[in-house]
């Protein structure tokens, strides 16, 4: 069993600041811990009583602090039943592909939250759509919906990826055509020897 060590608090905060300075380099504290020749209970100790803030604790302080704003103030986004829909089938169309919760949320530029409040009514699980079902049986789930603007809407989507598609099918054409004057230019030039 290995000697304990007794630190003085001179030494445990300097162990903290370097510990601090490692930690900001992307060191895991474990690794930290190791480096220091300490246990990472000890570690998670000392920098709780020697150590600074941490940035969250001191936005907690700051908002405590700040008065209370309304929804509209926050800057809080209150969306129409016709966005609500239009969203809701992106998300539809999304999780039926495949996409994580996180992805429909980047995708949209929403939050997860309003994700899971969008699928919430819908057939698909909001946690495990299309990767626990498999690819067969997400496409079987009957999520189309009557709604035109719904509709609509996906069928934009699906335009937009033709539209795409349709753009690397011109710039291959584009490459392969210069390669064939190319080709000929060259051919061109052996015959002509």
């Amino acid at each position: 069993m290995a000697k304990r060590v007794l630190y003085t608090d001179e030494q445990k905060r300097r162990m903290v600041n370097q510990a601090q300075q490692m930690r900001q380099k992307g060191m895991s504290q474990n690794k930290v811990a190791q480096q220091l020749g300490i246990t990472t209970k000890s570690l998670a100790k000392w920098l709780h009583k020697y150590g600074s803030p941490k940035p969250a604790e001191e936005t907690k302080v700051e908002a405590q602090s700040l008065p209370r704003r309304t929804p509209a103030e926050r800057g809080r986004i209150r969306y129409s039943p016709e966005e609500k829909r239009m969203m809701k089938a992106h998300a539809v169309e999304l999780r039926n592909r495949g996409v994580s919760q996180q992805g429909v949320a980047d995708t949209l530029g929403i939050s997860v939250q309003t994700v899971r409040a969008l699928l919430k009514d819908t057939r698909i699980p909001a946690k495990t759509a299309a990767k626990t079902a498999g690819p067969q049986t997400a496409a079987k789930t009957p999520t189309r919906a009557k709604d035109p603007l719904i509709q609509l809407a996906s069928a934009r989507d699906r335009l937009q990826e033709i539209d795409k598609e349709l753009e690397t099918l011109h710039s291959e054409r584009a490459g392969l055509q210069e390669k064939a004057k190319r080709l000929h230019k060259m051919i061109g030039e052996e015959l002509a020897r």
